[in-house]
């Protein structure tokens, strides 16, 4: 009796198994189709927010089948451990099946950062094209008077190593994590603009910024 219940509990796991992967078989093709068949990432920045939001529906469908793709694995594992073996013909659909699925999330993450990337890099330039040295320096100001702070106690903070002189990175890694509003693409207006300016200190005798 148990060695019979046995049989047909093996006969089961063959035939989920079987079943499940060609399911999955099934509606991959029409995923790496939906992929392949998406635009060019624009230049636009509107219809890149569009791209990315086609994106988001195909990762949100194959987030759908992860529970699915999982099962077959652990039954795939069972097989591996318990038997019965895996023929040659399912061996072969069960690592397709995998590696499609893997291949086919890979391709949704790359296109996703270039997405951003892209994204990131108009923002970029509008930064760029839209900012003002001046207007920063008053905003920058502000924030210190708002922040009770002096600009001779902020850099005693940014100067990381105490050798009296900022560096390009010390100067911009103590603004972003100051908290101080400004575009990431702009530093080098700002750095350039602000090369060879001298504070007074009370440690040092004198800061030089950069």
């Amino acid at each position: 009796m148990a060695r019979q219940r046995a049989i047909e509990e093996a006969m089961q796991i063959c035939h989920d198994f079987q079943d499940s992967v060609n399911a999955i078989l099934e509606w991959l093709p029409d995923a790496e189709n939906a992929l392949d068949s998406l635009e060019p990432i624009s230049d636009d920045y509107e219809t890149i927010s569009e791209q990315i939001q086609e994106l988001l529906q195909l990762s949100y469908f194959m987030a759908d089948q992860n529970t699915a793709v999982e099962q077959v694995c652990t039954l795939g594992a069972i097989r591996e451990e318990t038997g019965p073996a895996l023929s040659e013909e399912e061996n072969s659909r069960y690592k397709e099946m995998k590696e499609r699925y893997r291949e086919l999330w890979n391709k949704i993450g790359a296109r996703q950062d270039e997405l951003n990337a892209r994204q990131e890099a108009l923002d970029a330039e509008d930064d760029l094209s839209n900012f003002d040295i001046t207007e920063w320096k008053k905003r920058f100001l502000r924030w210190m008077d708002g922040n009770h702070e002096r600009i001779i106690d902020l850099f005693r903070k940014f100067d990381v190593n105490k050798d009296g002189t900022l560096s390009h990175q010390e100067f911009k890694d103590g603004i972003m994590q100051a908290g101080i509003p400004t575009p990431r693409s702009c530093f080098p207006i700002i750095i350039r603009n602000l090369i060879g300016m001298t504070v007074e200190t009370s440690t040092t005798g004198s800061s030089r910024l950069l």
